[in-house]
């Protein structure tokens, strides 16, 4: 079984561990953005200019090849798991995520929304359809997606 996780790019260092925990666990994570995402931003930091994948300022081909293989490999996970973010949504409802789970629920993958901590707000209304299911902390997502995927006995 292959999970996808979708966040906020500027959120990379904590999704990176997320995903770092998962595939400690067994868990196969099928797309790692988290070190594009670094790049960008580290560049951005250090206020580094240039072309090409990882850059301030990468072609309209890169941008649409990352797109694309990012779709790819939500079509081609199990599991779509979207990261709420950090802070009630991170950012409001902008960001990538947003599209990769309209293309996961689309597909009619099993989407769970990890939350850090707290809640979700009701007016993210597409993380309440049936098809969605909320888990709180981080040893409450390996667990169920060990569930799911059948690691450790289950299932």
């Amino acid at each position: 079984m292959k999970v996808y996780v979708a966040g906020n790019s500027i959120e990379y260092r904590r999704i990176q561990e997320l995903m770092d925990g998962l595939e400690d666990n067994g868990i196969q994570v099928t797309r790692r953005w988290d070190q594009l995402a670094a790049n960008y931003y580290q560049n951005r930091a250090r206020g580094v200019t240039g072309k090409g994948v990882g850059s301030l300022d990468m072609s309209e081909q890169e941008a649409r090849r990352i797109a694309m293989d990012s779709l790819a490999d939500v079509y081609n996970s199990n599991i779509f798991v979207l990261d709420y973010g950090a802070w009630q949504g991170c950012f409001g409802r902008t960001g990538g995520k947003w599209v990769e789970l309209g293309y996961a629920l689309a597909a009619s993958k099993p989407v769970i929304v990890f939350v850090e901590g707290g809640e979700v707000k009701t007016n993210f209304t597409f993380c309440f359809l049936p098809q969605v299911e909320i888990v709180v902390g981080r040893q409450e997502l390996v667990a169920r997606l060990k569930e799911l995927v059948g690691i450790g006995g289950a299932k």
